[in-house]
């Protein structure tokens, strides 16, 4: 299949189209978009690409549209596809939110509200668990894990200084463990 190259600014609106179309990520739609849809890549360079984003930190669309950006435009192409992927979707959750509080007063929204809160915390709660399964031989970073929560929970550590905190103390706690 031969590709097209995109420019920057095709970029910016396709990453832009693609950030609205889905809720909590984009992942599924990517491959088709970028790759049927636009035919930006081949469906090896986006396997290729994919699981390179997985293992990177951050949103592996993101990472996938900093990365396309740069193979085809360079420095302003990233700029231009992250800034597509990026902006739309945090604006129209902006937006959403502040609709919400205008209206979150009324009975029934805020019983729709505590129960999406619930609900949330419930995946939350379930994919830590699913998480703390795979830690069961090392139960340093469960303790690890447990400092967090309460650091976070009852202490009002702020995230950012937790997560900063809490990343190197892993990597030493992985480091030091024995090899299986």
């Amino acid at each position: 299949m031969e590709t097209v190259k995109p420019t920057s600014l095709q970029l910016l609106v396709g990453f832009a189209q693609l950030s609205l179309q889905g809720f909590g990520g984009v992942g599924g739609q990517a491959r088709h978009f970028l790759v049927c849809d636009r035919r930006w890549m081949t469906e090896d360079e986006f396997v290729e690409l994919a699981a390179l984003c997985q293992a990177l930190p951050g949103p592996n669309t993101g990472n996938l549209a900093l990365m396309l950006g740069d193979r085809a435009a360079g420095l302003w192409g990233a700029l231009c596809a992250m800034v597509g992927f990026a902006v739309p979707s945090t604006v129209l959750a902006i937006l959403i939110a502040i609709g919400i509080g205008k209206i979150s007063h009324f009975p029934r929204v805020a019983a729709v509200e505590s129960a999406v809160v619930s609900a949330a915390a419930g995946l939350v709660i379930a994919s830590g668990a699913r998480i703390a399964q795979r830690l069961t031989g090392a139960p340093l970073l469960l303790v690890l894990v447990a400092a967090i929560v309460i650091a976070i929970d009852v202490a009002h550590v702020p995230l950012v200084v937790a997560v900063l905190i809490a990343v190197p103390v892993a990597m030493l706690l992985l480091r030091a463990r024995p090899a299986r």
